[in-house]
């Protein structure tokens, strides 16, 4: 199965003035921002003096599933005709345990007409995953009161024939609408597009902000076939559906995503999982007032933290009857609200 990876190895040699930027290279980007360079991207600098210097400093994220893949891609842009050219700078980490707060911003100069600003999603950590879920009954988060700042600041530039794409995946993709949302009309001018990849909408309208009315037709949205993150709240914009290698969850991973040198594997229509599972989820969410979502929140995560789970990681690697315990545990958890946490869990661990 061809994925990102074989698309980067098809297209590094060729140079965007012979293929322009495309939806692939986007997703590349959105992928290589999950990549920690927050101690390595100090100013502005090329792919290959990023990567000289992340290799040099020897520290890596060995939580990350994905870590020699990200590595993979930055070390082969590096050394690509296609990308060699690309500058990094403005690398943004912001956590904050206070405001609940995993932010990752990163700006890509592609040429002197083209920026692509990129968000990361979550980086496996709980505080990234509660973060996640105060979307269910927060907006703005911190997290998206961010993202718009600093994309504002990236659109400050005066050369009238740049543009900017914005891009991210899952929460990262979040990100990227409501930024170009919340632009004021001087700087939403200078978007050309707005790449995001199975990312959940919002609780509130968005799309009757009048802002959003600036870019909604620049919005390029991907989902795969089996898609449920990115159904999440009801995403106001279409979407193409991508095939992909991954099984039900599981296909939310972009890394197994079908793309080949032309470009994605496109499929007619999102499968029975998705459409089943997210409107189980859909229908929970809307049931439930948002103080009562906020309340669920802060229960489940705080029976997470009392039985020391500080990552993803660390559930994943505990069996079912464990995860029941610990969800049984949680005394202000409605029956209603254990029974769908299991059904996600359940979900997750056939991943």
């Amino acid at each position: 199965m061809n994925t990102i990876l074989s698309y980067l190895n098809f297209r590094k040699n060729i140079s965007f003035r012979q293929s322009p930027f495309n939806d692939c290279d986007a997703l590349l980007l959105a992928a290589l921002s999950g990549l920690d360079l927050s101690e390595a991207v100090t100013e502005k600098m090329s792919l290959k003096l990023a990567w000289n210097k992340y290799v040099g400093l020897g520290s890596r994220d060995k939580n990350d599933d994905h870590l020699r893949d990200k590595e993979f891609i930055l070390k082969t842009m590096a050394d690509s005709i296609r990308y060699k050219n690309v500058k990094i700078t403005d690398y943004t980490k912001d956590i904050n345990f206070e405001e609940e707060k995993t932010f990752y911003g990163v700006t890509f100069d592609i040429s002197p007409f083209l920026r692509c600003v990129a968000y990361r999603g979550t980086d496996g950590s709980l505080l990234s995953w509660k973060e996640n879920y105060s979307t269910l009954y927060e907006m703005p988060t911190e997290g998206q009161t961010e993202a718009s700042a600093y994309l504002s600041k990236q659109l400050t530039y005066k050369n009238p024939f740049k543009k900017c794409y914005v891009i991210g995946h899952s929460k990262g993709g979040n990100l990227a609408v409501y930024a170009a949302a919340t632009q004021p009309d001087v700087y939403s001018k200078k978007i050309k597009t707005v790449f995001s990849f199975d990312s959940p909408g919002f609780i509130n309208a968005i799309e009757e902000k009048e802002s959003y009315g600036l870019i909604k037709d620049k919005i390029r949205a991907f989902v795969p076939v089996s898609c449920v993150i990115g159904n999440l709240m009801n995403p106001p914009y279409d979407r193409f559906v991508v095939n992909s290698g991954g099984k039900n969850l599981r296909q939310h991973d972009i890394f197994l995503w079908e793309l080949d040198c032309t470009g994605f594997s496109f499929a007619p229509e999102t499968d029975e999982f998705s459409k089943t599972l997210s409107a189980k989820m859909n229908n929970w969410i809307n049931s439930i007032p948002l103080e009562e979502r906020k309340n669920i929140v802060e229960e489940l995560f705080s029976v997470f933290s009392k039985n020391d789970l500080e990552h993803i990681s660390d559930l994943l690697h505990l069996d079912l009857k464990k995860i029941l315990g610990i969800i049984m545990s949680a005394a202000r958890l409605s029956p209603d609200a254990k029974e769908f946490i299991m059904i996600v869990l359940k979900e997750v661990k056939n991943m």
